[in-house]
């Protein structure tokens, strides 16, 4: 009988790869589902009263989502593609924390926007000379002026 892959990690030739990944690895992974039951409390208990803690929410379900698509891909045998799951779950988490310990840094990281818009704006200025600051019908330097001001208006306190 020979083997043919239909659907590769998607489809069912795996099945017993995956039943034999989840019994050698049943501590851990029983640990990182007992971890995600307790996340799931966790997130009952969130209040959204203000902006910081809602968005201290959002985080923690992008952060959660990321965490269990990880645990499915190790369950798999994809160990390198959930490592790069695991990559942008520090992201997340680093900003969590930020975002919880720090009163300031929601607005502050809101604002990092304009900051990256006008970065671009200015290179899009040199690169855009010879045709007198006008990309996709819009005057950089009206809008690098604009952007200029709102940036130099921000609370930063």
């Amino acid at each position: 009988m020979s083997y043919k892959i239909i659907n590769g990690f998607l489809g069912q030739e795996f099945s017993k790869e995956q039943q034999t990944i989840r019994q050698e690895h049943r501590e851990v992974l029983s640990f990182a589902r007992d971890i995600n039951r307790f996340c799931f409390e966790l997130l009952t208990d969130m209040r959204l009263d203000t902006k910081q803690k809602t968005s201290v929410c959002l985080l923690f379900v992008k952060s959660l989502e990321i965490y269990q698509a990880s645990i499915v891909l190790i369950e798999r045998g994809l160990v390198s593609a959930s490592r790069v799951l695991v990559r942008c779950l520090i992201d997340s988490l680093g900003l969590l924390v930020c975002c919880t310990k720090y009163d300031t840094f929601l607005e502050k990281y809101e604002n990092s926007y304009e900051h990256d818009r006008l970065h671009l704006m200015k290179i899009a200025k040199k690169l855009d000379k010879e045709q007198k600051y006008n990309i996709n019908n819009v005057d950089l330097e009206e809008e690098l002026r604009k952007l200029s001001n709102r940036i130099i208006n921000l609370n930063y306190s």
